[in-house]
């Protein structure tokens, strides 16, 4: 207290007022997430999310790693989170890439299923993942391709990546997600 008492100036007061930014409060809490490691994160999300999600721990854990950089708030985590555990619902109109046609996207969305199908499931994983499909990309064109899988997989807009997404989900899931998105093109 007495520190305190001998450090302080009425010359060093402000005459305006003091102004709270929540945004940067949000950036800060978000480095700090960030900075976490992500059992200690787990730890702290518990409050957070479905008492059914903490069943598998290991998942929980690879959801952490791909979704933390998209966190500012702990509370952020069960909507982001959601994704992969339940199949989203979405307009089949945010599949297509910029101006692509519906038809298009249903041919990119046939071509990818076969290439997945044909994955084994023990190298159905990110890296061998990007391996297969990004050479395609360059041929037929990455937001044509990527995009309305990435919709297909979370149903959002922004998510965490097309690989990324598909290694947690797993093939079964991800097949049955573009099977599904297959048939909302198709009416």
């Amino acid at each position: 207290l007495n520190e305190l008492i001998n450090e302080f100036s009425l010359e060093r007061v402000q005459k305006g007022g003091a102004a709270f930014n929540i945004t940067k409060l949000e950036w800060f809490n978000g480095q700090y997430i960030q900075r976490m490691d992500n059992e200690n994160l787990l730890e702290r999300l518990k409050e957070f999310i479905p008492k059914a999600w903490l069943k598998n721990s290991d998942l929980l854990l690879k959801i952490i790693e791909v979704e933390k950089p998209r966190m500012n708030t702990l509370a952020m985590f069960k909507e982001l989170a959601k994704v992969f555990f339940e199949i989203p619902e979405y307009d089949k109109k945010l599949l297509p890439w910029k101006d692509s046609s519906q038809d298009l996207v249903l041919k990119n969305l046939k071509m990818i299923r076969e290439e997945i199908f044909k994955i084994p499931e023990g190298d159905f994983e990110k890296k061998r993942l990007e391996q297969i499909i990004m050479p395609l990309t360059e041929v037929w064109g990455r937001g044509e391709l990527l995009w309305p899988l990435r919709v297909a997989l979370s149903g959002r807009e922004a998510s965490a990546g097309p690989f990324e997404l598909m290694d947690i989900l797993g093939k079964d899931e991800v097949l049955k997600r573009i099977e599904l998105a297959i048939e909302k093109i198709n009416g």
